[in-house]
């Protein structure tokens, strides 16, 4: 989740669900699980942004994402593609090969 995203909660026994932008507090509570659901996503593609669902404070998911399809980090949580072995020896080689050029 990010500042600006959209999170539908459900935090006591009854029926009724909060809905904030996240970190704000909540500024709409629906009636029903449904129409609680229905107004977070719609909210969150006005705003551009994606909507979260939570019913006991701590399992969260996410149930719209309307965030530009550029945010790869985001989505990936700054995590990098490993190289294969392959690419690693070839580069090794390479470097081995290279220095030894320049040696003689």
């Amino acid at each position: 989740m990010k500042a600006g995203d959209v999170l539908v909660s459900h935090s006591t026994a009854v029926r009724e669900h909060e809905i904030r932008v996240i970190p704000d507090a909540p500024h709409a509570v629906s009636p029903t699980h449904d129409e609680a659901v229905n107004a977070g996503r719609s909210e969150a593609d006005a705003l551009g942004v994606d909507a979260w669902l939570t019913e006991d404070q701590t399992h969260v998911v996410k149930n719209a994402s309307h965030r530009p399809s550029d945010d790869h980090g985001a989505r990936t949580h700054g995590l990098q593609p490993r190289r294969s072995r392959r690419v690693r020896c070839s580069a090794w080689l390479n470097h081995v090969f290279m220095s030894k050029q320049t040696v003689t």
